[in-house]
């Protein structure tokens, strides 16, 4: 069963989830601010991925509105690995929200997860 869906996640992945440019901006766990801070091209982001990790990662749409995202990351004294899922739907004419659950897991063992909730803004 997951050789099947990472199957479809890898034949799906193909197609860019957004043609744009776009900004995210969200707060983490106890709405403590900023929580991730990223600049979006495509199926890219780059910046604060959470807020104990810069790095990039690639976007893995999954339907329309949901999400799955890897990349190495820079955390606490060490590289480490980046995974998340999330939600994403429109709010306004460029603007909409999006609901992440995310992992950062360190080389050194430091390991964190936590959810962001977010505003993402096309251009």
């Amino acid at each position: 069963m997951i050789k099947i869906i990472l199957l479809a996640v890898l034949l799906n992945s193909s197609t860019p989830a957004s043609a744009s440019w776009s900004f995210f901006y969200a707060v983490g766990p106890n709405f403590e601010s900023p929580g991730s801070v990223r600049l979006r091209n495509n199926d890219w982001e780059v910046g604060m991925l959470s807020s104990s990790g810069y790095g990039f990662d690639k976007i893995f749409p999954i339907s329309e509105a949901s999400y799955m995202a890897f990349g190495p990351v820079l955390t606490v004294n060490s590289l480490g690995f980046y995974g998340s899922v999330g939600r994403k739907g429109k709010m306004f004419w460029l603007i909409s929200y999006r609901m992440e659950l995310q992992s950062i897991v360190g080389l050194n063992g430091y390991a964190q997860g936590s959810g962001l909730l977010g505003l993402t803004i096309d251009f």
